[in-house]
């Protein structure tokens, strides 16, 4: 069913070869039941397969001979994809996010965007932290020095550096990455009564 503005899904393809596209000779079948029958030739493994009303697939093509297991195609199809979906949740997005800010920026706007790149390395994205330069700010380099210094400074608490690119056109900026042991806050004690 199509919905309306969305591509159909595509059709579940099986990675392995299946009932007559198998092309050895010979192949180490394993029965429905997961019993292993031993060497056997295709044609009649394929026999055996059709009498279960079942698919002949091939599930090790490397081994010598291959090895075949009578069983539904659509199950290996349902189970791989499982898989794929299963690591799919536990992969964890890590996104490069950039924050960008003038040389001339306020005290509390300074302060905003460092709680959002300390939020984001939390989250576990990696963060690009830079400083745009322009116009006649690229003058006065003290100012952008002091304050490319003092964001790597503050960054470095919650992330690693990992490497300081150098100025680069119109902007100076450091990559930093999430550390992978969390930072242990020091716990306030109960007073006592």
């Amino acid at each position: 069913m199509r919905i309306r503005g969305r591509p159909l899904p595509s059709e579940p393809v099986s990675t392995h070869r299946v009932n007559e596209s198998i092309t050895a000779s010979e192949v180490l079948l394993i029965d429905q039941d997961g019993k292993k029958v031993g060497v056997t030739p295709r044609e009649r493994a394929m026999v055996m397969a059709t009498e279960a009303g079942l698919d002949l697939v091939e599930v090790a093509p490397n081994a010598r001979p291959p090895v075949c297991r009578i069983c539904d195609n659509s199950k290996i199809i349902y189970e791989q994809r499982r898989k794929q979906r299963e690591a799919k949740k536990h992969r964890k997005a890590h996104e490069l996010k950039e924050i960008k800010m003038k040389p001339r920026i306020g005290p509390h706007d300074y302060e905003i965007k460092m709680k959002h790149a300390k939020e984001l390395l939390t989250e576990g994205h990696r963060v690009k932290m830079t400083v745009e330069i322009r116009g006649y700010r690229r003058v006065n380099q003290e100012v952008v020095v002091r304050l490319y210094e003092k964001m790597v400074a503050e960054i470095s608490e919650v992330g690693d550096v990992d490497f300081n690119t150098r100025q680069v056109g119109r902007s100076r900026s450091v990559i930093v990455s999430p550390r992978d042991e969390p930072i242990d806050k020091p716990k306030s004690q109960p007073e006592d009564q």
